[in-house]
């Protein structure tokens, strides 16, 4: 039961749609580790908190600051106050409930090992002369969901726990951020925040359409490191909101052209169109993050016009202006 249970869910988030043939992955190493370091946080003998603190720093070494200094924000060890900092983080209930439930959901995180160790692989494939970073699992603060730095990804369990946890609604997190954290969204943001940790945003001409073509490349990557994807679970809509995009697709790109907002330069009018939300302001019926779609169908196009690309050369491509031009896009 436990076996048909997790098959279950890797299947939720890679289901079976037409591609090409895969590539011959099978000379390809699995070459990370996977380090749950949530589970020795919070396990330390508080009783002998300095002595534990300190072990726990050798162990993890720069992730352990990263950790304290940059994703709970409680500093260093080196200051006088972060035994009580560490002690306050440790008893607070919140957190306390929010590792509970991270050890019974992700008790065995084996079928998300084996899905990124597979997207992993791909990574490999395409990008040979690249490492694959190691993965750290954690509990925070309900901040961020993927942390990352040299040779490392770092995932924030918490954030992945069903939008029915009961601490989301008390945090005040709105209803449609927490669509999206679930455990079948892990895999796919472990691989999104690889891809805009190793293919940075060309912001030589930073207009709307450069963030909406960016955007779509990371999905595109996205997309090829997990074959067979579900466009819910890449594009984090619901099958109605997906149905609403697709009937939609031409009248919405007629609409950012015509309000003349495609090379608008003004943040505000970009974060418009890419920001997540209840709905896209100006046009209450869509989804919100309309330029991500629009950018992610601009970047297909491009590639079925540019089959001789490969995924490294397309990753590369930072003219965004030529891509759109040479993508024969005609929603």
């Amino acid at each position: 039961m436990r076996f048909l249970i997790y098959l279950s869910l890797v299947l939720s988030f890679i289901q079976c749609r037409q591609f090409s043939p895969r590539p011959d992955l099978s000379g390809i190493p699995v070459d990370f580790e996977v380090y749950r370091f949530e589970q020795d946080w919070f396990s330390m003998d508080t009783t002998q908190l300095l002595e534990a603190i300190h072990s726990l720093e050798l162990q993890y070494s720069s992730f352990f600051n990263l950790y304290t200094q940059g994703i709970i924000r409680i500093g260093s060890p080196q200051e006088r106050l972060f035994g009580t900092r560490v002690q306050a983080f440790l008893a607070d209930p919140v957190q306390q409930e929010a590792y509970r439930e991270v050890q019974q959901r992700f008790a065995d995180f084996l079928p998300y090992q084996q899905a990124i160790s597979e997207a992993f692989r791909y990574y490999s494939y395409y990008f040979p002369d690249k490492n694959q970073p190691d993965l750290y699992t954690f509990v925070g603060y309900f901040n961020q969901s993927m942390v990352a730095d040299e040779g490392l990804l770092a995932v924030a369990l918490e954030k992945y726990l069903g939008s029915d946890f009961g601490p989301y609604l008390q945090i005040g997190i709105p209803s449609f951020a927490r669509s999206k954290m679930a455990p079948e969204y892990l895999v796919s943001d472990v691989v999104k925040a690889l891809g805009k940790t190793e293919f940075y945003y060309s912001d030589s001409l930073d207009h709307l359409l450069s963030k909406m073509i960016y955007e779509g490349l990371i999905l595109h990557f996205t997309a090829q490191l997990i074959p067979g994807i579900s466009e819910e679970v890449l594009l984090q809509y619901s099958a109605e909101e997906l149905e609403f995009l697709k009937r939609n697709e031409a009248s919405l790109w007629k609409y950012i052209i015509e309000q003349k907002h495609l090379f608008s330069f003004e943040h505000k009018i970009a974060m418009r169109y890419l920001n997540d939300g209840p709905f896209t302001p100006g046009i209450n019926d869509s989804p919100s993050r309309i330029g991500v779609y629009l950018g992610y169908r601009i970047v297909q196009s491009f590639q079925k016009t540019h089959p001789e690309l490969t995924l490294a050369e397309i990753m590369e491509w930072t003219d965004y202006q030529a891509l759109l031009n040479t993508s024969e896009y005609k929603p």
